[in-house]
Order: C-alpha cells, then structure tokens, then sequence
C-alpha cells in the first residue's frame, strides 16, 4: 500500500542548508516528500494560508523575521501544522522557550543524520496530534465547567480557591484571577460554618445540601446549597475538594411562604375538622335527645295497638305511629348523613344473597305501594350471580330510598326493580316508574343533600331531600355512581352500578336449583306486559316453561287444546285484576276447562270476602303483590306436590308447669317514661323489675342484690351506664363471680356506639326506639329464663297445644306460619346442596324459637345447624320432616 506523499514547507534564506536538507529527504525515501522552500516569513505565511501543508521546517533566522516570534506566526496562520526548529545553535534555553513556544521539535544545523529527519517528522506529527487531542480533551470540561448553572470551585488541602467557572464569579461579584488564591469560607457570612464542610470533605465525607450565606464584593447576599467531595490525583492522593453550589434564595422563600400557606391550611382543617366534630357531636346528641321521647312515644303506641280501641281510637293511633316511624326515618337520615360526610363509616364485606336483599327492599316498600295501587315489581337477569361479597345493608338501604322515591312521585301504574350484570364484578340496578318524572334541570341537583326536585310551598309530596343525597354517597363508596334520567315514555329512572366479590358457593351461581320443577309448563295471565316479562324470566330461572296472555279471554280460547296435548300446562299463575273476567271468574273457567290443574292467583288489592271466593274458585295459592321470588317458589311447590295432611288425634287434658323461681331484672334508666315502657312491655311475663335512676344507683344495687339481667341505659346522670358497666364487670372479679348478662340501651346506633359497649363488658347494644319484640327477644337470648315457660306438656302423641306467652297473642301465630314457609326453603336448599343457607335459616330459628315460647324450635334449629355445617345429608332430610311435622301438629292456646 503507497503513502501519500507528505507535504513539507522549508522556509530557510539558506540556498546551501536548504539544498542539503532536501538532498537528506530524497535519499532516505525518493518520492515520499514534496518540498516547497522559501526564504521569508511574509512568503512562508500567505503558502501555508493557501495550500495544504503537513510539516513546517522553520529556521529562526530569517531576513524578515527574528527569534521564537516566527514560530507563533506561524501557528497564528497554520494552528493545525507542527513546527520544526531549524537553528545553527546550540543553546538549551532556546530549545525549550521553541517548545513552550509552540515547536515540536529544535533540530541544530550541521549535526542532522540523514535518517534523523524523516524520524523528526514522524515524531513531530505524531506528537501534535496528540497535543491537539489533549487540547480538546481539556477545552470539553472547562466548556461543561462553564456552562454548568452550578458555581464550581476547587480548592488545595488548605481550603484555598484554586479555580473557579463564570458563576462562581457572577455569585461572588469577583473575577477568577481574584479568587483564585483566597481562602474558601472568606467568601461566606458563616465563616466557620464554611471552613467546617471543607474539613468535613478532606476527612472523608461528603456534603450534600449543605446552605450557606454567599457574600458578593458588594454586600450582596445569596442563600446556596453545596454538594461537595473530595479530589484525588491519579495516584489517589488527596489534593482538595470539588464543591458546586445553588442558588436556593428563591426556593428558600417560596418554602417559607409555602409553610406560613400550610400552617393556614392546618388551621383552616382543624377548625373545619372541630366544626364538623361538633356537628356530628350536636347530631348525636340530638339524636339521643329525640329518640330517647320517641322510644316512649312509639312504644306506648305499639301498646295501645295492642288494646281494646274503637275504629276511631285505632286511626288516632295508627297516626301518630305513622308520624313517629317517619320522624324517625328522618333522624336515622340525618345521622346518615353525618356519618358519611365525616368518614366514621365503613362497608362491610360479608357474603349475602341478592335475590334475598332485593326481596326485603321489596318487602319493605310494599306495603306504600299497595295504599296507592301501585303494581311494585322486581326482576333478577339470569346471568346475575346472586352469592355475593359485600355489604347487604347498605345495598338494602339504597333499594329502599330509591323505591321509596319511585313509589311517592307515582300515582298509578308501576315501579320496576330491576339487577342486570355489568362486568364481571360489577351489577348494574335499574329502579324505573310511571310517575310525575324529574325536570330537566334537576336530574343533577335532586342529588343535594336537602333538595328536592319540587321545592315549593305547595309541593305535594315532603320530605327532607336527604334519601338521594345518601345513596349517592353509598353507591361511590362501593364504587359506583349513581344517576337519574327521565324516562321516554312517562316516569323517571335511576340507575347505579356497585361492584362485589363473588361469594364461595361450590361452582354455583347462588340460586336454587329445582330439578322437580323442570320442563313442566305454565299458563301466565296478567294485563301487564312488564308483569308479565319478569313473572316469565323468573320460572325460566327455575326451570319451568310458560306461556304468557294478556287476557282471560285470549286464555281460555286456547286451553282445551293445550290440555289435550302433549304438554299440558301443570299450573296456571293468574293475575286476580283484569279485562272481562275477573281472576276469581277466570278461575272457575280454568278449573271447568282443565280439572284440577293447581292455580295461584295474585292480587293488588286483596278484599273482604276474598278467602270464601279462594274456596269457590279452588286456588291452590294466593298472594297479594308484590310476590318476592322466594314466596313464589314456595307457592309454586305446594301447588305442585301438596303437602300430605296429618290426622287429628284426641287431645288428652294437659297440665301446666309453672316456673317456681321468677328472673329478676335491674332496670337503670333515668327517664320515667322509658320505665313505664319496659314495665309495660313486661307485664303479666314471669319477670320481677327492679328500677334505678342512674348507673350509680345501679351499681350500688347489684352490690347488695342478685339480679339475672341489666337493662342499663347509656347515657345517664352521677354515672352513665357505659362506666356502671365497667364497674359491674369489675366488681364480678373481684367477687370471682359470673358475669351477669348486661344490655345497652342507647338511642345512639353508630358502629362506634356499638363498639364502645362492647369495651364496656355490656352483652348487647338496643337502639331505641326498642319494641316489644326486640326487647323480649334480647332477654330471651341473654337471659335466664323461668323453667318450661308456656311449654304444655302433652300425655299423648299428635296435636300439640302451646300457651302463647303474654303479650305475644297477635305474633305467634304469624311467627308459626313463617316457619312453616322456610321448611320448604330448607327442603330446597338441601335439594340445592346449599349447606351455608341451610345453616343460617336454622341458626335464625334456634335464637328465636324460645323467644316465641317454642322450646322444641330452638332445640330442632341447634341440631339442624349443626347437621348443615357437618353436611350430613340424611340427618338434615330426618330432621328437616321432623322439624315439619312438629309445626304441622302445634295448636296454640291463647290466654283468655
């Protein structure tokens, strides 16, 4: 491979040394060289400004110009050209002044070789390539180093400046050369401060952040941060410390104000944090205050309910329980309210059925519905799984509210409850109406809490404004949103989505499988088409085929047919309310039509004289709407597989076994009026009451007398019943004795009033209001109880005669009926292999049997759980008809 051949200038006034020169070059390498010779500076610099030069042969003696300034000229015109020194002298200092000068090289006249200069040139080149490469290395840092928004210093060991970029010099108002020399910390306020983060550095550490006070030549002051380390030769010798500061002046302020903005701040939420303590405090003691009268009220309601009144007494009554259930609805929302606006509630994630709480909420609002002849109605899709995760009572709370709404802006027509499945966790609730509808400008605004789509004086229908405002903040707390839109027709719809966790149900959806029911066939008449949709979805879900007329008339035409052929219908759901003939006409035409085909029939308005005209028309079923699927299904199954009939055996006299030591009861409550209420509640039943007016009195009491159960209010004077409690708790210690049971009552029904009495040693919480009901069941469940209390022991088998308990003469029988019902559920269930519904319908019946005087109930229920949670199919079907025929022998005695 040739090399290109290399480019020499020689500017020598010489013609002699010149011409030896280029004699050297051309025998050493023939060829490799081109020489151009001049013989003055002003030449040498206009060729080497023009042409491509390689190498410059430069004598320092020229006729022109003298000494080491030729070299520089040189380096002005050509900075990327080396020089070499040509001179007749030998003289050291000349040599290195040609070198710092510039020159790569000082050659002497007269003692060249002929290799030696071909080797000068190599060297030459090679070495200011290298000088140029080093030059550049070096320009890129100090550029970085310039350009840095940082101010950069270095100092030695001493802490004395030893260089310094532009910012330094823009921080300190002093130039580089200035600095330079001068120790560190005289350039700071804080002087020892500064000399105390050098010395921190060369003993090893690092300084990060570290604030100091610069001082600039005109007083000026500027707050940094210094990030400083230590700097180390190549030999890792400790030479001084590299330090970069930042100006923070700005930063530093803004913090300031930043902090006095956030000390405002805190101030602002602590008084906004006690101002809404002190609503949510006022709130509850407001609430104690009110629902402490309102027990009394409604409780001596409930009890003249329960007395002899002539219709006009019974309507004064029926008022003013309608009036204290609906103030304190509006207390329960206010309560609500506050709890949720300040957090202090929290969603509970239990396993419940879907189908059961839209059931309840159905329930619940049914009975508004049926005063204004509104059709109420739910429908479940398919695809919903019904076993879930989540929080069954605030879900209820919400179906409740928004039916409620429906049913008082609707007078005529229907309310639908619909649940369909959005995504995978989440069901999308529909509550649709036919009433008055929401203008357009409040579909957003009837969401405010006391706001109401109709605010005027002369609306027809109160209330608060509080149910929407509620419900919308449950529904975000489950992660949903809830809305409203108008529908196209006539009417209002709300919508909302909540997601939940599906429920461990073994591979199952959570509904009732009924394998018995499958493919049979059903004739549904009903005049509403929505009614109609839902009745028919709804025995699809169970198996059963349908066919669905608007009219008895449309019906019958086509039912000697349907009878005749292959697939006759085996059940007819009929509505009792419809065009032509009437449910009870229709029924007898059916019956003449197609034998004993079982019917069931449902109504809107139950009437005087429907029972006779249930015997007449032969029904097998009748129910008064809305029907909850549970109800239906357990219709269906008794219309489908009567229940076998039990003889009546000869009931042989009985006798009584009274209890022989009463149950002694310490009453603490301040109020004279909730005395008299728990006195009345409790007359004529086998307790003996003993009354105190504050939990002082309360606890010196107990210490001198024995009692069996303490109904101790919370808040009373001397000393309120959450510390008479603790005082109880601890005297039983002391004594070694057991502890006696001990219920709260308070009108305070927060999860933190809960859980206090709970801290407190008390064995249950009662929210006041308290019934009847509630409070014998609480003593039932706690207490001790008289020995075989109305429990009637029979001398022989078949009918068994119960004494119905004082003061339970109207529930006990509606309590049986009840039971009678969940045996057919439990039969389900257990077809279903649902061993956790089976458990918990039993664990229901074991704490309330006894409560309603039937001990057998209770024992059946403890066993019946028991079997579930062992999931022992064969005990559970024994004990399930064992269960079934006890209820189907009890005959109840009512005291006269």
């Amino acid at each position: 491979m040739r090399t290109r051949t290399l480019q020499v200038l020689l500017v020598e006034n010489s013609e002699e040394d010149a011409r030896s020169l280029q004699e050297m070059l051309r025998r050493e390498r023939p060829g490799s060289y081109e020489i151009t010779h001049l013989l003055r500076m002003s030449e040498a610099e206009i060729h080497l400004a023009k042409n491509c030069v390689d190498i410059v042969l430069l004598d320092i003696s020229l006729p022109d110009e003298h000494g080491l300034d030729i070299v520089r000229r040189s380096l002005m015109v050509a900075p990327g050209v080396p020089v070499i020194v040509l001179t007749g002298l030998e003289d050291e200092t000349l040599a290195t002044e040609a070198m710092m000068a510039g020159a790569q090289d000082y050659l002497i006249k007269g003692q060249i070789e002929n290799r030696a200069l071909p080797r000068a040139f190599r060297y030459a080149i090679r070495r200011h390539q290298f000088d140029r490469g080093l030059r550049q290395q070096q320009f890129h840092p100090r550029s970085f180093i310039e350009s840095n928004v940082d101010a950069l210093l270095a100092t030695d060991r001493r802490g004395i400046v030893t260089d310094v970029n532009q910012q330094m010099e823009a921080l300190t108002s002093w130039t580089r050369d200035e600095l330079i020399g001068t120790p560190f910390q005289n350039h700071f306020t804080d002087s020892d401060r500064a000399a105390e983060g050098i010395e921190r550095v060369l003993s090893g550490g690092n300084v990060t952040d570290y604030e100091l006070t610069a001082r600039a030549r005109d007083g000026r002051e500027t707050v940094v941060s210094y990030n400083a380390t230590a700097l180390f030769d190549w030999g890792q010798k400790l030479q001084g410390v590299f330090a970069a500061a930042r100006d923070v002046t700005e930063r530093r302020r803004f913090e300031r104000v930043l902090a006095e903005i956030r000390v405002e701040l805190d101030r602002a939420m602590a008084a906004a944090e006690q101002a809404n303590r002190a609503k949510s405090d006022f709130l509850s003691s407001m609430s104690h205050e009110i629902r402490t009268p309102m027990n009394a009220i409604l409780g001596m309601a409930d009890m003249l309910w329960e007395s002899d009144l002539d219709i006009a007494q019974r309507q004064y009554v029926e008022v003013f329980r309608r009036a204290g259930s609906s103030l304190l609805l509006l207390i329960s929302d206010i309560l609500d309210l506050s709890n949720v606006e300040a957090g202090h509630f929290e969603l509970e994630h239990v396993e419940f059925d879907l189908e059961g709480v839209m059931d309840q909420a159905i329930e619940l609002t049914a009975v508004k519905a049926r005063a204004k002849g509104i059709a109420l109605l739910s429908n479940l899709s398919l695809e919903v799984s019904t076993s879930l995760m989540g929080d069954p009572s605030r879900l209820r709370q919400i179906l409740v509210n928004l039916l409620g709404n429906a049913i008082k802006f609707t007078d005529s027509g229907e309310v639908v409850l619909s649940a369909q499945g959005s995504a995978s966790d989440q069901i999308q609730f529909a509550v649709s109406d036919t009433g008055i509808g929401i203008p357009p400008d409040k579909l957003e605004t009837i969401f405010d809490d006391f706001t109401q789509a109709d605010a005027s004086t002369t609306r027809k229908n109160g209330g608060a404004g509080l149910g929407l405002g509620i419900s919308r903040r449950l529904v975000e707390a489950m992660g949903g949103r809830l809305t409203a839109s108008n529908s196209t027709g006539k009417g209002s719809t709300f919508r909302f989505t909540a997601r939940f966790d599906p429920a461990p149900v073994n591979g199952s959806n959570g509904r009732v499988a009924i394998g018995d029911l499958h493919g049979r066939r059903v004739l549904l008449i009903d005049e509403s088409s929505t009614s109609r949709l839902i009745l028919r979805e709804t025995l699809r879900a169970w198996g059963l085929e349908s066919d669905a007329f608007q009219s008895p008339a449309e019906a019958l035409a086509g039912l000697p047919s349907a009878m005749a052929g292959e697939h006759p219908y085996l059940l007819v759901v009929i509505d009792s309310s419809m065009p032509g003939l009437n449910g009870f006409e229709a029924a007898t035409e059916i019956r003449r039509i197609a034998g004993s085909v079982p019917i069931i029939m449902l109504t809107s308005d139950a009437r005087a004289g429907d029972a006779l005209r249930r015997v007449e028309s032969g029904l097998s079923g009748y129910a008064v709407k809305p029907v909850t699927r549970a109800h239906l299904l357990r219709l269906i199954c008794t219309a489908m597989e009567p229940r076998e009939s039990y003889a009546s055996t000869k009931i042989e006299d009985c006798k009584k076994t009274k209890s022989t030591q009463p149950v002694r009861i310490l009453v603490a409550d301040d109020s004279p009026d909730n005395r008299l209420l728990v006195q009345a509640y409790l007359k004529g039943s086998p307790y003996q009451l003993t009354f105190v007016e504050d939990g002082k009195a309360a606890l010196d009491c107990f210490s001198t007398s024995d009692f069996d159960l303490i109904l101790m209010d919370v808040q009373m004077p001397v000393m309120d019943g959450l510390a008479a409690s603790l005082a109880i708790r601890n005297l039983e210690r002391e004594r070694g004795a057991p502890s006696v049971p001990i219920l709260a009552l308070s009108a305070n029904a927060s999860v933190q009033d809960i859980e206090r009495s709970g801290d407190a040693g008390c064995s249950a919480h009662l929210c006041k209001p308290i019934s009847k009901l509630a409070l014998l069941s609480a003593i039932v469940t706690h207490g001790r109880q008289p020995k075989a209390v109305a429990i009637v022991e029979l001398e022989s088998p078949g009918v068994e005669r119960i004494d119905v308990p004082s003061g339970l003469e109207d529930i006990a029988p509606g309590y049986l009926s009840n039971r009678r019902k969940e045996v057919l559920e439990m039969i389900e269930l257990l077809a279903a292999s649902d061993f956790a519904g089976l458990a918990t319908l039993n664990h229901n019946l074991k704490g309330s049997g006894a409560s309603y005087g039937f001990p057998e109930l209770t024992r059946l229920g403890d066993t019946l759980e028991r079997l579930a949670k062992q999931k022992d199919v064969e005990a559970l079907r024994t004990y399930i008809t064992e269960l079934r025929s006890y209820l189907d022998r009890v005959q109840l005695i009512v005291p006269a």
